[in-house]
């Protein structure tokens, strides 16, 4: 049963490791920007390299993009582990070390999401701040 479980998460892990990239770079395609001088990354001699025609996006949009695809894996991560302490703990038969183990897995699916959410808001309003300058 254990091992069922593990190798369950070992593919959904892998799925979203393959799929994640696969959704960027097919929205990366499909949306094309002219340079810009006005920026917030020409402060950090980034424009440079994006008007030479090497890249199409800022590298503050390029950066935001990946911290924002691992949270999001994080975040899919621990309601994984939210599930499965719901799962173990209503599979526990009254057994206290198989509750204390689920209460402990919720307890910290919880906390992480709560940290997730705050480190996405944070991204979030730190790279409006740099790509609107």
């Amino acid at each position: 049963m254990k091992t069922n479980l593990i190798n369950l998460l070992v593919v959904i892990l892998a799925s979203l490791f393959i799929i994640f990239p696969i959704a960027q770079f097919c929205y990366a395609g499909t949306t094309t920007t002219t340079p810009s001088t006005t920026t917030g990354s020409d402060k950090y001699g980034l424009g440079d390299v994006k008007s030479s025609g090497l890249v199409t996006k800022d590298a503050t949009e390029v950066v935001g993009s990946i911290i924002q695809t691992i949270i999001g894996i994080v975040g899919v991560i621990l309601v994984v582990v939210l599930i499965y302490g719901g799962v173990l703990y209503m599979t526990s038969g009254g057994s206290e070390e198989k509750t204390k183990t689920a209460k402990k897995a919720i307890t910290y699916g919880i906390v992480g999401i709560t940290i997730i959410a705050l480190a996405f808001a944070v991204t979030r309003f730190v790279l409006d701040a740099l790509i609107k300058q």
